[in-house]
């Protein structure tokens, strides 16, 4: 299986995963804890009350707990197109080696890169592929390996390889990826809110563990 076969099976699986646009929001972190206690059925009297379980146990902390790790695991494992992306390219620094290969350190607010592209590439990089995979071995040969029709993205730790620019000179265009919003907020796809667990219990069980 050449390139340009892989290439084309991941170009009709990329249309397929962004089929139909996403509402994307926006919501503080009280107007999450709200909305959790709700769906929870946690609602308190009062707003601002604090509540808490027989032994005292500071409910409105393990609701923010199981919030905290929700976010988390839908920032590693929903579609990109449900999730805060943003064009880093600016902010990098990237390094293109003797032959070609381009080496681009990860910065810690990218969680997953999306798509990147060279300047010189006729299209962009939109999957990522593990070191140990076939399509990666391809790239240790000058003859089998990326370039400007058909490019490959490697993740490594901490940092993504490319092949290949088209030489020292070309320029890293787009590098989207999906990151962490600041601190109490949340950025999503409105259809994401209906992963919120309907029990307290399922909640501390599946999301507060390390509580």
């Amino acid at each position: 299986m050449t390139i340009k076969d892989v290439m084309s099976q991941f170009d009709l699986a990329e249309h397929n995963k962004n089929i139909g646009c996403e509402k994307i929001i926006t919501m503080s972190e009280s107007e999450m804890i709200d909305l959790w206690n709700r769906r929870l059925n946690l609602v308190a009297e009062r707003r601002n009350c604090i509540i808490e379980r027989g032994n005292g146990t500071d409910l409105d902390a393990k609701v923010l707990q199981c919030i905290r790790d929700w976010y988390s695991r839908l920032l590693i494992e929903s579609p990109s197109r449900c999730l805060p992306v943003e064009d880093i390219a600016s902010k990098l620094n990237v390094n293109i080696s003797s032959n070609n290969v381009v080496r681009v350190a990860i910065p810690d607010n990218c969680l997953r890169p999306v798509k990147w592209k060279m300047k010189s590439w006729k299209r962009p990089v939109t999957y990522f592929y593990e070191p140990d995979c076939y399509m990666a071995s391809l790239q240790y040969d000058v003859h089998t390996r990326g370039g400007g029709e058909y490019p490959v993205g490697i993740i490594m730790p901490r940092q993504i390889m490319m092949y290949s620019a088209s030489g020292a000179d070309d320029v890293l265009e787009e590098a989207l990826c999906v990151v962490h919003p600041a601190e109490g907020v949340y950025i999503l796809a409105e259809s994401l809110l209906h992963t919120i667990p309907n029990t307290l219990k399922t909640a501390l069980e599946t999301y507060a563990s390390r509580a």
